[in-house]
């Protein structure tokens, strides 16, 4: 592992080369302590992915996500999905896996972490929002806490455009692979939700002149239909950094308060 680390607003930003245990994959992730940060104690951690021609280093140098880390006494971990990977696990690049896998591996190996759901949280913007609602959904048993913004929770919409974004070489053409795209679909994956006892947390928002706010209310109408809990949010803005940075802001502290709520919880014997 090679590594290096710079201080910023109190927090200390490392940032380390991860590669895939599948090979092909090897990037920077940015990982971002608290200043109290102690061995002597375990934090949650929040996952935070970007969005499409993006990389590990946007949500530092476009928030200030920095700050959060030691308001909410969390470490924060910007792992880079390439630029049109889309998280997804395909023949060329295994990037579920080295998202699930290998980055929470090493985060958890060289760092004082909860190593379990109730210890970590997904979130991403855009691409990220997708992919953080995906890997959430595909992975219950790591992750308690799941958020989303501005997240293409539908690809087939304007399917063109996401066919451009890279998802056509991912997974072939909408028209000739179309159930491969409905797998795709937030809405088509909810059901491994309501199978179990112990369901995530679960925001996501979107802004009201994004291009994605009709299919995020679709899958918050379908939420509600197939009651599942999670909260929902319609704010002002669209498809923007000031938008994201707002909503950073809100979405962690509400989905580390959740993790907390639930740790604190005293269970019946």
């Amino acid at each position: 592992m090679s590594s290096f680390s710079v201080s910023v607003s109190g927090s200390e930003i490392k940032t380390s080369i991860v590669s895939s245990s599948k090979g092909k994959i090897e990037h920077p992730v940015h990982i971002i302590l608290p200043d109290s940060y102690s061995p002597s104690n375990s934090y949650i951690t929040a996952y935070v992915l970007h969005g499409y021609d993006g990389s590990y280093k946007n949500w530092v140098d476009k928030t200030a996500i920095e700050d959060l880390a030691n308001e909410l006494n969390i470490i924060i971990v910007t792992p880079d999905g390439s630029r049109d990977s889309w998280y997804l696990n395909t023949p060329s690049a295994a990037y579920a896996n080295y998202i699930v896998v290998d980055i929470i591996s090493h985060v958890d190996k060289y760092y004082s972490t909860i190593k379990q759901p109730s210890g970590r949280i997904i979130t991403g913007l855009s691409m990220g929002g997708f992919g953080a609602l995906y890997l959430g959904i595909e992975n219950l048993d790591v992750f308690g806490a799941i958020g989303a913004m501005s997240a293409v929770v539908d690809p087939r919409r304007n399917y063109q455009r996401i066919e451009s974004l890279g998802m056509s070489e991912l997974i072939g053409p909408f028209l000739k692979q179309p159930q491969r795209w409905n797998e795709l679909v937030i809405i088509n994956r909810l059901h491994k939700i309501m199978n179990r006892k112990d369901k995530p947390t679960i925001l996501f928002d979107v802004g009201v002149d994004d291009t994605y706010l009709e299919v995020n209310r679709r899958l918050h109408e379908t939420m509600l239909d197939y009651k599942i809990e999670h909260e929902y949010i319609e704010r002002e803005g669209g498809h923007s950094w000031s938008y994201w940075d707002n909503s950073i802001k809100y979405q962690l502290p509400t989905l580390v308060g959740a993790l907390r709520s639930k740790r604190n919880v005293v269970k019946p014997k």
